[in-house]
C-alpha cells in the first residue's frame, strides 16, 4: 500500500474510532458490492458481408490463417 495511502487509512479510521481493518473491510465491500452490481458491458458483434473463408482456408486449421496473416511481417 502506498505510504500517502496508508497515512490517510490511519487518519480516517483514528477519525472514525474504528480500526483500519474495519475501515479496509467497510470500502473492500463497497467496491465489490458497486462491481457486482454494475451491468456488463456490452459486446457489439462485427459481421462482414462474404461468403464465408477463402477456399483455400475452409478446411485448414487455424495456423494456416495465422501463417497467412502474418505472412510478409516478419512474424
Amino acid at each position: 500500500m502506498p505510504d500517502a495511502l496508508f497515512a490517510r487509512t490511519k487518519a480516517l479510521a483514528n477519525q472514525r474510532h474504528i480500526t483500519m481493518r474495519e475501515l479496509i473491510t467497510e470500502g473492500l465491500l463497497h467496491v465489490l458490492e458497486k462491481k457486482e452490481n454494475e451491468a456488463p458491458c456490452p459486446i457489439n458483434p462485427v459481421t462482414f458481408k462474404g461468403e464465408g473463408l477463402a477456399p483455400e482456408f475452409s478446411k485448414g486449421a487455424w495456423s494456416a490463417i495465422r501463417d497467412a496473416a502474418y505472412e510478409d511481417h516478419g512474424a
